[in-house]
């Protein structure tokens, strides 16, 4: 059986962007098929997360009607932001049990970071605008869910004023995968 990795990106961050673009090469790498959704314009007029979720479920569940999940005998779901949300809500409209890698969880994401979830892996920075830290951190705890925290860093998990940085964190972050 094939082995499947699903990228589900944030708003204003692409399947073509590095954390989303490497991921999905690393596990093509390792012999996954992948399958990378992409929002229209939509979901960035959306005024809110909650709507901005509503929007990014309805079009990612269009794009994967034609996936036999049947087929696949793992499956991972590669989240970004309103993915991670995005992500959870597939999972639980399709019925399906997979391996979540979330990136950048924003508040929405809280309520489906249990324990009972498939969690590989959980990644935030210590200056996401859209999560603060010692909230995920307390999450992480009381679930006792994996936590890579990245020093400095906001919702990209980049270092503006040092590319070179911010190269390694994604060096990094990919390794994990």
């Amino acid at each position: 059986m094939s082995k499947l990795v699903v990228a589900f990106p944030g708003i204003r961050y692409s399947i073509e962007c590095p954390l989303l673009y490497f991921g999905m090469a690393a596990f093509k790498a390792k012999g996954y098929e992948t399958y990378g959704i992409q929002y229209s314009r939509a979901i960035l007029e959306t005024k809110d997360l909650e709507e901005a979720k509503i929007v990014g479920t309805r079009e990612a569940l269009k794009q994967l009607e034609k996936i036999e999940w049947s087929r696949y005998s793992e499956i991972v779901f590669l989240e970004k932001s309103i993915g991670t949300v995005v992500a959870f809500e597939v999972e639980a409209q399709l019925g399906l049990s997979v391996k979540h890698i979330v990136l950048t969880p924003v508040e929405q994401t809280l309520p489906y970071l249990t324990k009972d979830k498939k969690i590989q892996l959980i990644v935030s920075g210590t200056c996401d605008q859209y999560m603060e830290i010692e909230r995920i951190k307390a999450c992480c705890a009381k679930e006792n869910l994996p936590l890579k925290v990245i020093e400095k860093v906001g919702h990209r998990l980049e270092r503006k004023e040092n590319p070179l940085e911010s190269i390694e964190i994604l060096k990094e972050i990919t390794a994990l995968y």
